[in-house]
């Protein structure tokens, strides 16, 4: 999790991360406890990279398992089983009518393309909070 200061109102906030995260292959959770109001969750399919813990457990289950793991490791992905998730939170902040954003990730990637997504859409308009 990281919290940033940023200038933006709280919708706007939200508005202006989806979209960049949208277009960056995330999309939207349709669930009953998603909203516009002060929180949003994305998610997408995993990267899954050649020298990972992932890869290597699909190679090995393939080989003992006759593609028995495989199959069901790739069924869970394409269901959507197993997904990345990015929540945003925007909330109104006591600091000169700055919003304080909130952002937190299922892993080190998102964690990561957070941290990008912050800085290409805020630029040099945020400030970013240390944990008290």
């Amino acid at each position: 999790m990281a919290n940033y200061l940023v200038k933006d109102q709280p919708a706007e906030c939200l508005v202006r991360g989806a979209s960049y995260l949208l277009e960056h292959g995330y999309s939207m959770d349709c669930s009953k406890d998603d909203h516009w109001g002060e929180s949003l969750t994305l998610s997408r399919i995993p990267e899954i990279e050649l020298n990972s813990p992932e890869a290597c457990l699909i190679v090995v289950g393939a080989l003992l398992s006759m593609g028995m793991l495989l199959v069901l490791l790739l069924l869970g992905i394409s269901t959507g089983v197993w997904k990345w998730k990015a929540t945003l939170v925007a909330l109104p902040s006591h600091h000169s009518g700055r919003t304080l954003l909130t952002t937190g990730g299922s892993n080190k990637k998102v964690e990561e393309a957070l941290l990008i997504m912050v800085r290409d859409v805020f630029g040099g308009q945020f400030v970013p909070v240390q944990d008290t």
